[in-house]
């Protein structure tokens, strides 16, 4: 598969992030990798987080806005996203998270390959003085080695969703089948 079969699919969870958004907007609007598209799923937000969003809809047809009647949390804005996405890879970023233009293309060179199914990348805290996690390279890892890393911070898998980009079928099966991960 060539990087021309990948269509990646950007869910934004936002609740309350008007200050926000449109930098997280901005950084995907300016990706150097075109094909894609964002739904931003807003959990009933009280201020003007959807305003802001609508603004990319009017200028961009890949971008998205899916309005929640009632705030159900982060997961579910989340499975929200997943459930419309028309991608075939997906990834998260967080309604006030920053990404360099190449973010998605590097998303997009490692999905590729159909023999992989979650593609990870390294990432820089922009606080607090915080380091940054850097590899680069091809490793394959075990699927059992993938869920014992899940729920530990710190390494390349950790517990975060928004530095990752995983196939949307099997985001869809709820069996996660043989989840072949790369990064």
């Amino acid at each position: 598969m060539m990087t021309d079969d990948v269509l990646i699919t950007v869910v934004v969870p936002t609740h309350n992030l008007a200050d926000y958004i449109g930098k997280t907007l901005d950084a995907l609007a300016n990706q150097k990798y075109r094909q894609f598209e964002v739904i931003v799923v807003d959990d009933a937000s009280t201020d003007e987080t959807v305003a802001v969003a609508e603004r990319y809809v009017k200028l961009d047809s890949r971008f998205r806005v899916i309005a929640l009647k009632k705030h159900v949390g982060v997961s579910k804005a989340r499975n929200t996203g997943i459930d419309a996405a028309k991608g075939n890879v997906l990834t998260f970023v967080d309604g006030d998270d920053l990404v360099e233009p190449e973010f998605l293309q590097v998303m997009a060179v490692g999905m590729a390959d159909p023999q992989i199914d979650m593609v990870t990348v390294g990432y820089r805290w922009g606080f607090r003085g915080a380091g940054q996690l850097e590899h680069e390279g091809l490793v394959e890892v075990p699927k059992r080695q993938v869920y014992d890393a899940i729920n530990t911070r710190g390494n390349l898998i950790g517990g975060y969703v928004w530095n990752k980009a995983f196939r949307v079928s099997i985001l869809r099966d709820k069996t996660f089948g043989s989840m072949k991960p790369w990064i």
